[in-house]
Formats: C-alpha cells, structure tokens, sequence
C-alpha cells in the first residue's frame, strides 16, 4: 500500500507566530468581560485592569512573534510555561483554601485575580493553538504485513551435489521470505566459493524487464558474477589486513539500476549470501531486508549475530 506523502513542514518560526496571533486576539475575552460587567451590572468600566491585560499580553506576543524559533524549542518552552503556570495555579488554590485570610484585602485581590486572569489566558491561547492549529497527532496507518512469496512464484536452482535438502531447505526458507517483488529480487546462498542455491522473481516482475537479453540469461549472469564478488572481497580483506579491522562483512554496490549486495554469514566456515535489488529507490529498504536475512540466516545456523569475536 502506498503510503500517503508527508506534509509539507512548516516554515521556521511558524509554530511562534501563530502561538502570538492567538494569544493577542484572546484579549478579546477580557475585554468582553468588562464590556458585560460594566453593562449589566452597571459597574464602572476599568480602564486600568484592562489596559494592564492588553499591555502584558501584547508584550508576550510580540515577543513570541519575533522569536522565530523552531518547532522543538517552541515545544519546550511551551511545555516549560505550562509547568510553570500549572505549578503558579495549584499553588494559588491551596493556599486560597489553607490560607483564605492572605488573600484577602487590597492590594493581594486584585494582583491575585490578574496573575490567574493572563495564566487563564496564555493556557487558553495554548490550547486553542494545539486543537485548531496543530492538531492532536493522527492515527499512523498500519501497513500491511508483507506476505512472502510462494514456492511456485520463486525461480530456484539448486547446485547439484551441494544442496543438501536436510541441510539447507531451512536457509532456503529464510532467503525465500526475504524476497520480495517490490524490493528484494535475487538471493544466492554461497558456501566458500560454491553456490549451493540460488532464488529469485525475475520471472514475476512487470517492469524491469531486459532490453537485450531475457531473464533467463539475467540470472545466469547474477550465477556467473557472484564467485567474482567473493574473490573481489578476499582482495579487498588482504589490502585492508593491516588495519585489523577485521574482514569485510558486507558490500553494496550502487549500480545505475538498483544494487548488488554481499554480506557475510560466516568467515569460519565461510558463508555467504548475494543479493540484488532492480529498483534504484528501494536500495535502502533492501538492504535492510538482506541485513535481516544476514541475522535470520545465522540464528538458523546456531551462530551468534556478527561481532569481532562472532565471525
């Protein structure tokens, strides 16, 4: 299934500006307070309550708005505030409740309710940026399994006098569930230089088709190239010896047409597993599945995963 594209990310700075824009326009609720108060109680407008919230909440989103910071710091410090004015909060109602007589009186009361008033108002911007702007993060689709193909779908040749069926249909198994018709093509089990199997969907795929050849003749050349590549890797071990890096484990080559793959499963008795990939973009994705097979393959065969002990 193809997965949907990712949106496109927002500009640096984004994240704070919006943040401003909200928290400068929820001035409005104040202000519609003291309009109401002042009309349906018929209490006197207060000049000085209000132009103390405007003030304060212009400041803090000005700042914000020339911030530009990135997304993760924007995330930290808006975490940090809403611990901040959580911690502010909690205190203010234990003692309201503990110690009511401290917070009576002038001027504790009013410095109280604006401290409460622009808290209120900052977690209100916050939350009304996280549900209409950002969003609460939706459900990541789960992709499909990846059903493996079956034997009639695979294309698989055997040496004669080397595959052992008791031996290798289990390694056989594991390089068979690792292919794949959209990104792994073509497994060859090596033993020392000797090929003992080979598996592939040549045979399966609608594009990748051969120009000047046919799929056939495609995977005798994959056959004939593969002891190449084990003789390449001995060379490349000698030239880097006296590294003691210890041997090569694995190889990519990045062809113009996708990639050939080695990786070691053994150095002692030695083991090998060929791959090939036909489609340039799925390179990544291929590798990983080879490096699977690397560790499935050597689990089956009782060895640990690859260290520099483990070879």
């Amino acid at each position: 299934m193809p997965s949907s594209p990712d949106p496109a990310p927002s500009p640096k700075g984004a994240w704070a500006e919006r943040l401003a824009g909200i928290l400068a326009g929820s001035f409005a609720i104040p202000l519609l307070g003291e309009i109401l108060l002042a009309v349906i109680n018929n209490q006197q407008f207060d000049y000085v309550r209000t132009a103390i919230t405007a003030m304060v909440l212009g400041i803090g989103a000005a700042i914000l708005y020339a911030s530009q910071v990135g997304r993760i710091v924007f995330e930290r410090a808006r975490a940090a505030f809403l611990i901040v004015a959580g911690f502010v909060t909690a205190t203010q109602g234990f003692l309201q409740a503990a110690r009511p007589e401290w917070m009576v009186g002038a001027p504790i009361e009013g410095v109280v309710g604006m401290v409460t008033l622009l808290l209120g108002l900052a977690v209100f911007a916050i939350g009304w940026f996280y549900f209409r702007v950002e969003g609460p993060a939706k459900d990541a689709a789960i992709p499909a399994q990846r059903k493996p193909p079956t034997i009639e779908q695979v294309t698989f040749e055997r040496t004669p006098g080397r595959f052992d069926p008791l031996k290798h249909t289990k390694y056989f198994d594991a390089c068979r569930q690792a292919l794949s018709l959209d990104r792994l093509h073509y497994v060859a089990y090596y033993e020392g230089r000797t090929r003992v199997f080979n598996l592939d969907l040549f045979d399966r795929l609608e594009d990748f088709q051969p120009v000047e050849t046919t799929q056939a003749a495609r995977r005798e050349r994959y056959n004939e190239q593969g002891p190449q590549i084990l003789d390449l890797l001995h060379e490349l071990d000698s030239k880097f010896e006296p590294l003691e890096t210890g041997p090569l484990i694995r190889m990519v080559f990045d062809v113009e047409q996708g990639a050939i793959f080695y990786y070691m499963i053994s150095s002692s008795p030695a083991v090998h597993v060929i791959g090939v990939s036909l489609d340039q973009a799925q390179i990544h994705t291929a590798d990983h599945d080879l490096e699977l097979l690397s560790m499935e393959l050597r689990r089956r065969s009782g060895r640990l995963p690859i260290t520099k002990e483990n070879t």
